[in-house]
């Protein structure tokens, strides 16, 4: 399972109320102590009053999911009963947990209204662009973690499948391929953008333009 850093050690988590009813998370101190430490807005466990996890049984592309109602302060997890075994659990749980903070930051200006008039597949380039900001700028602050769904990934390179290496350039190869698969025949040169450039400002409206090229 995924292991406290020094900082998380030295914590005082505050009492968030959560609710596991299917004991996914064996060790609730360590998701207080990973929302509290969050490097990316220390506050961000003010914003979670209530956490529910719910186990994900029929995995399709990431092994968890995250949702926000900011009106009640409720947050609920989603995640493969393995994850909290891996050895990227912490960094899974950073990443989701940024989805809440940028839907929380007032100059991202997540808008669900505007993301439920898009279409599918707009939908899924959103949330893939969303994906590589986040990695982007956890991997600035030197957190980034491939983990076991990088592994073993066939995409298409230069006109060939091949089996992408397990390494940060793989990744960006997977999320180009990905793109590029649909529709977007700048992919490469927007995901090294975004890797390349990690503390520019982005807003929401911006990962939709990228969306709807």
């Amino acid at each position: 399972m995924g292991s406290y850093t020094d900082q998380d050690k030295h914590c005082s988590p505050k009492r968030m109320n959560i609710i596991d009813p299917d004991h996914v998370a064996p060790d609730h101190d360590f998701l207080r102590a990973v929302i509290e430490n969050h490097p990316l807005d220390p506050s961000l466990a003010d914003s979670v009053q209530e956490l529910i996890i719910e186990e994900i049984t029929n995995m399709q592309s990431s092994p968890a999911r995250i949702k926000h109602y900011p009106e009640t302060k409720q947050v609920i997890l989603q995640m493969t009963r393995e994850v909290p075994c891996l050895p990227e659990y912490r960094y899974i749980l950073l990443h989701e947990f940024t989805h809440i903070i940028d839907c929380i930051n007032p100059s991202f200006r997540f808008s669900e209204a505007k993301k439920a008039i898009l279409a599918d597949m707009e939908q899924v380039k959103l949330e893939e662009f969303w994906n590589v900001y986040i990695d982007s700028r956890l991997n600035s602050l030197g957190l980034f973690q491939l983990g076991k769904m990088d592994r073993n990934i066939h995409c298409m390179v230069g006109g060939h499948l091949e089996v992408i290496p397990f390494t940060i350039v793989g990744k960006m190869l997977r999320h180009t391929s990905f793109l590029r698969s649909r529709g977007l025949s700048n992919a490469a040169s927007l995901v090294k953008d975004f890797w390349d450039n990690p503390q520019k400002p982005r807003t929401f409206d911006d990962l939709i333009s990228l969306a709807t090229q």
